[in-house]
């Protein structure tokens, strides 16, 4: 999880490039073109995958801890 001013910043707000001054709904948001989640800990995962269905995505996963 980030911390500080970060930490109130959801991760699907960051852009992939920088915007066009005063062009915001056209910015390249992260959340347009990719799914993003934030789980308190990796322990988590292994919570998750006991209920989760089989996956139907089309793209493999890249994950950052």
């Amino acid at each position: 999880m980030p911390g500080g001013a970060l930490a109130n910043m959801p991760p699907s707000f960051l852009v992939r490039k920088p915007p066009t001054a005063g062009d915001y709904a056209g910015a390249a948001w992260l959340v347009k073109d990719m799914a993003v989640s934030v789980l308190p800990a990796v322990s988590s995962l292994a919570e998750l995958r006991q209920t989760a269905r089989p996956s139907t995505a089309k793209q493999a996963f890249i994950g950052f801890g």
